[in-house]
């Protein structure tokens, strides 16, 4: 229900764009936002196949993003695993629902303050 009752992907990316515009993120030489993925197919497969099925131009922005991953094991020296692997080594513990888009973004979001927090000391 919740799925057949959401805009179109070429409504929600246009908001997107918008609100990043608006809050001055893009463009992103700007260097006041960065993307944070658990998984390149993130962005190389699953936006970019988005964006071929809506028509819409892939754009310069998506090209930069981070994957938390190797960075979390660089940091730690070991392997990342998944995001509630990551929140665990870090003592958190992974909030909201698996696999919904939104609750993996804030815990990744979560990761990336902490690996932050702990590289500012």
């Amino acid at each position: 229900e919740q799925v057949n009752s959401a805009p179109v992907f070429a409504e929600v990316f246009a908001n997107a764009e918008k609100w990043l515009t608006d809050r001055e993120l893009l463009p992103l030489q700007n260097r006041k936002c960065l993307f944070v993925t658990d998984s390149p197919s993130d962005f190389n497969r699953y936006l970019s196949m988005q964006c071929d099925v809506a028509n819409i131009v892939y754009p310069r922005w998506a090209y930069q993003w981070v994957n938390i991953k190797p960075t979390f094991s660089n940091f730690y020296s070991t392997k990342a695993g998944r995001i509630r692997n990551m929140l665990e080594l870090l003592g958190l513990r992974f909030e909201g629902h698996l696999h919904s888009g939104l609750d993996d973004a804030t815990n990744i979001g979560r990761i990336a303050i902490e690996l932050i927090k702990v590289n500012d000391h």
